[in-house]
């Protein structure tokens, strides 16, 4: 059995913590830990449930590979499937997620900013060698992307290009067209950016998208336009200030019944959860609803279940950053230091 394989299969760290809300209506219990499989470090950078089937995928840009587990038993998860170079085609994964339908994955590469897609097979397993190589468009060709997001109906693409608060950055919205490829519908470039976009995702009627700027420490709501599905250039809200307890926010997902936004804060390593109204598509108030602050350290990608059960999290350990907002690459933490937390969510 090949080394990767007995690494993966070494017992997964369970642990069970009750942790404190400051809303009764949001509980959170770490129930599982899945420690960094790899042989060396390696960040763990996102996160996304397939729609149907109790499997997540995660994406580990440092090593090249896209894992997908299976939490048929939650507490304790096992590995279903890695993906691996060179017939993955992965050069440093930034974000992975599951179509609408969970019959094929999408990855978009942080180094050659490619998206590959990977269609499920009759076995139920996703295609190791590609079905479709999708190359960026020149206005977006230098950009690095970091966040990433798949409308509901499964029609647009969003992603967030962002690196450094002097990088080049972007926010793009495009149509996907099954694997023939991506068409950019709109774009949020530079000058029309205060900050740097991390995380985005959709709301769930597909009329807006939620994004964090980690340099501004805010999560910012953009209306996109019905007809044109062009991204107004004026977020329609801006979550902001020392109320909201966001300090260099990276991820946000929004819940499956659209009542609660959660946004990573890697600088404080929490997580911060706040009431959503779905109909307005508004973040309800700035002070967060619950605040989950124990066992994490940078925390990064995150995502619900489709029925709401568990808060999946990847987490990088203790790395640090440069003046400029970047991850300091040259003072790595121990292999074992990034991992996957499992919660178990009540609300």
């Amino acid at each position: 059995m090949p080394r990767f394989f007995l690494l993966c299969l070494t017992p997964i760290v369970v642990s069970f913590c009750a942790l404190f809300s400051t809303d009764r209506n949001i509980s959170l219990e770490l129930i599982a830990t899945i420690p960094n499989p790899c042989p060396q470090y390696s960040l763990i950078h996102s996160v996304d449930c397939h729609p149907i089937k109790k499997l997540f995928c995660v994406t580990y840009p440092s090593d090249n590979r896209v894992m997908i587990y299976e939490y048929e038993d939650a507490y304790r998860p096992t590995v279903f499937q890695s993906l691996q170079n060179p017939s993955a085609c992965l050069n440093a994964p930034s974000h992975a997620l599951f179509s609408s339908d969970g019959k094929k994955m999408i990855v978009i590469n942080w180094m050659d900013r490619i998206i590959t897609i990977h269609c499920e097979q009759g076995n139920g397993l996703y295609s190791e060698v590609t079905n479709a190589v999708i190359s960026p468009p020149s206005s977006l060709a230098d950009l690095h992307p970091h966040g990433m997001a798949l409308s509901p109906c499964g029609n647009f693409l969003a992603i967030a290009y962002g690196w450094s608060n002097s990088s080049t950055r972007a926010i793009a919205l495009f149509y996907l067209n099954d694997l023939l490829g991506c068409e950019l519908r709109d774009c949020l470039y530079t000058q029309d950016l205060d900050g740097t976009p991390k995380g985005v995702t959709f709301t769930p009627d597909e009329k807006c998208l939620a994004v964090t700027f980690s340099d501004l420490n805010a999560l910012m709501i953009y209306s996109i336009d019905d007809e044109t599905h062009t991204i107004h250039r004026e977020p329609k809200q801006v979550v902001a200030g020392p109320a909201t307890g966001m300090l260099r926010p990276e991820g946000v997902k929004i819940s499956p019944d659209g009542r609660h936004c959660a946004v990573t804060n890697s600088e404080l390593c929490t997580i911060t959860f706040y009431p959503f109204d779905p109909m307005q598509n508004r973040v309800t108030q700035d002070v967060p609803e619950y605040t989950l602050q124990s066992g994490l350290s940078f925390p990064h990608g995150i995502d619900f279940s489709p029925n709401g059960s568990y808060f999946i999290v990847t987490d990088f350990g203790p790395i640090g950053t440069t003046a400029n907002g970047s991850l300091d690459m040259k003072h790595l933490p121990q292999p074992s230091q990034s991992k996957i937390n499992i919660y178990l969510l009540r609300h």
